[in-house]
C-alpha cells in the first residue's frame, strides 16, 4: 500500500523508516537461520534414524529448504533486499501468487499420492506448516507492539497494540501455551474439557468440530472481503490510521480467500456435503497461509507507518 501524506499532519520520517528497514531484516535473518537449523538438524536426525518416522521425499526437500534457509539468513539477504529497496519492487508479485502457487502444488501432490500419511505429516499438528503458523503470528505480534509503542497515545496505535496482542495469543494457541515445546501434563480442567486434551481454547469441547470451523470460515471471508474493500478505496486510505491496519492490501487476497473457500467444503463436509479434493488436513495448511498474509500485511503496516511520523 503506498499511501502519501496527506495534508500538512504527517511530514517524512527518514531515519525511523531506515531503522525499521534494519530491524525487519535482522529479525527475518535470524529467523532464517534458526528455521534453517531446525531442518537441517529434524532432517540429519530422521536420516540416521534417531526418530521412528522414515526419511522421505518430504523430509529431504524440508532439509534441502533448511540449507537454503540458513545460508541466506547467513549472507543477511533479508536485509539488502530490504535495504536496497528490492523488497516491494521485485516481491509483490511473488507474494500475490504465492498462496495460489503453493496450495496449487500441495493439491496436486496429495492427489497424486494412494497413501495420504506423506501428506499428513507434512500438515498434521506439531508438523513443519503448524510450527511455520506459530512463527509467523508471533513474529506479526512482535511486529505489531513496535509499530504501536511508537507513538502510543494515538488511537490507531492502540489499536495496533491489540491487535498486536490477539496474535500473539493466536501464536500461543497454536503450541497450547508451551505444552508442545515443554510436554507438561495437561491441566484437569483442559484434560476433561478440551477435544484433544491440551491446554487451549480453540479446541474446547464447546468450539471443537463444526463450530470452530464456522468461527474460521466467517474470519477468513471476512478477511477477503477486506482485502476487496482496500482495493476501492485504496486511494481514499489515510496512512497511520485504523482503516489502515484494519484492511489489508489487496495483493493479500489469497491468502484468505483460499482460506475461505476451502473452510467453507471443510463446513459442507460436517453438514453431510460431499466435496471432492477437501480433506480436513488442509486446515493445518490454510491456518499457515493466514498466518504469513497477517505477517506480511504487518510488515507492510510497520514500514508505511514508519515512512510519515505525525507533525507537532
Amino acid at each position: 500500500m503506498d499511501s502519501k501524506p496527506l495534508g500538512s499532519r504527517l511530514i517524512k520520517n527518514t531515519n525511523l523508516y531506515e531503522d525499521r528497514i534494519l530491524f525487519l531484516g535482522k529479525m527475518f535473518d535470524i529467523c532464517l537461520v534458526l528455521l534453517g537449523s531446525g531442518l537441517i538438524i529434524t532432517g540429519l536426525a530422521r536420516f540416521i534414524k534417531i526418530y521412528d518416522a522414515p526419511f522421505s521425499i518430504p523430509q529431504a526437500i524440508q532439509s534441502l529448504l533448511g540449507i537454503a534457509f540458513f545460508v541466506l539468513g547467513f549472507l543477511r539477504k533479508t536485509t539488502f533486499l530490504l535495504r536496497e529497496g528490492k523488497f516491494d519492487n521485485q516481491f509483490k508479485l511473488l507474494f500475490a501468487a504465492f498462496p495460489f502457487v503453493a496450495f496449487s502444488l500441495f493439491l496436486i501432490y496429495r492427489l497424486q499420492l494412494e497413501d495420504l500419511n506423506s501428506y499428513a505429516r507434512l500438515v498434521e499438528e506439531g508438523s513443519l506448516v503448524e510450527w511455520l503458523s506459530f512463527l509467523f503470528l508471533l513474529l506479526s505480534a512482535i511486529v505489531l507492539f513496535r509499530t504501536g509503542k511508537h507513538n502510543i497515545n494515538k488511537l490507531a496505535n492502540k489499536y495496533a497494540l491489540s491487535l498486536g496482542g490477539l496474535m500473539f495469543i493466536l501464536s500461543m494457541e497454536e503450541v497450547s501455551w508451551g505444552q508442545m515445546i515443554f510436554n507438561w501434563q495437561t491441566p484437569e480442567f483442559f484434560d476433561n474439557f478440551n477435544a484433544q486434551q491440551e491446554t487451549n481454547i480453540h479446541n474446547l469441547i464447546l468450539l471443537s468440530g463444526e463450530p470452530n470451523t464456522l468461527i474460521v470460515t466467517l474470519v477468513l471471508i471476512l478477511l477477503t472481503g477486506f482485502c476487496l474493500t482496500n482495493y476501492c478505496l485504496r486511494h481514499k486510505i489515510k496512512p497511520n490510521s485504523i482503516l489502515d491496519i484494519t484492511l489489508p492490501s489487496f495483493s493479500l487476497v489469497g491468502y484468505f480467500a483460499i482460506g475461505a473457500i476451502i473452510y467453507f467444503c471443510l463446513v459442507l463436509q460436517q453438514r453431510g456435503i460431499y466435496v471432492p479434493f477437501v480433506i480436513a488436513k488442509d486446515q493445518e495448511l490454510i491456518e499457515c497461509f493466514f498466518s504469513l498474509g497477517i505477517l506480511i500485511h504487518s510488515c507492510q503496516i510497520y514500514l508505511n507507518w514508519g515512512k510519515y511520523s505525525s507533525s507537532k
